[in-house]
């Protein structure tokens, strides 16, 4: 799941997948399902891992306009997908494998972008910002809940729980990071470094027009010297949790 993770990762963020572009037409207040997976189904203990990079225009005027998305895994129980999408109200999530499995959420906490400016001096020549875990973002990950709404919150229910641990469900997030350092800590050299905090992880990252994929031992790597670009970053599943972005004056 890790390789194919990564794997839809790198193609999301070269934007190099053209050839699978999918248009539908959606009149004001309704919705479309598209069933991605329908022609093989998913095998026993095995995920499809995918990055879609969804778009709305009016087909009036050609402006910008909302739709929201939702991802539905369903079992075959479920016939009409459809109708399903438009319940109000989402079905129990899979907390064992006795039960049943449809479950649906938005991914409201991606494409986010975040202007970094931060001065390095003599006293604090490094400086961090965690991703995806304790003391990242607010609502990178939030407890599942037994039931959703249709527009992906969750409902005031109880916590799912397994083997009486509180499940939590973890968001796949991109970042845009606009950097700007100045550096006065007298020292001649700026790096950023970008890695786990923990034994290791898949590093994703793109500079420029250039994506880059690396396995991080736990040290982080240096991935820029400047003192001023755009870093755009993916954070997905099963990643070993939390990443961090350092920057240091030497």
């Amino acid at each position: 799941m890790t390789k194919a993770a990564s794997t839809a990762t790198t193609s999301f963020m070269n934007k190099s997948a053209g050839s699978g572009t999918y248009l539908a037409t959606i009149a004001p207040g309704q919705g479309y399902a598209y069933e991605y997976s329908a022609a093989a189904g998913i095998a026993n203990q095995k995920a499809i891992v995918y990055m879609a990079d969804f778009r709305a225009a009016d087909a009036t005027t050609g402006s910008d306009a909302l739709v929201k998305i939702s991802d539905i895994s369903t079992n075959t129980g479920t016939a009409n997908l459809a109708a399903y999408a438009d319940t109000p109200t989402i079905s129990r999530t899979n907390y064992n494998t006795k039960t049943n499995d449809d479950y649906r959420g938005l991914l409201q906490h991606s494409g986010r972008t975040a202007d970094v400016n931060l001065t390095l001096t003599s006293a604090s020549p490094a400086k961090t910002i965690t991703q995806s875990d304790d003391g990242g973002y607010m609502n990178e990950q939030e407890t599942l809940m037994s039931t959703w709404d249709i527009d992906g919150n969750p409902q005031n229910q109880t916590p799912v729980s397994f083997n009486g641990k509180i499940r939590v469900a973890y968001w796949c997030t991109d970042y845009t990071y606009n950097i700007n350092i100045t550096n006065s800590s007298g020292l001649p050299n700026v790096y950023t470094l970008y890695g786990s905090r923990t034994s290791g992880a898949f590093i994703n990252y793109k500079i420029g027009t250039v994506t880059n994929r690396h396995v991080d031992k736990g040290n982080g790597i240096v991935i820029n010297d400047a003192s001023a670009y755009t870093l755009h970053t993916m954070v997905q599943p099963s990643n070993n949790l939390p990443l961090s972005l350092d920057f240091a004056a030497q």
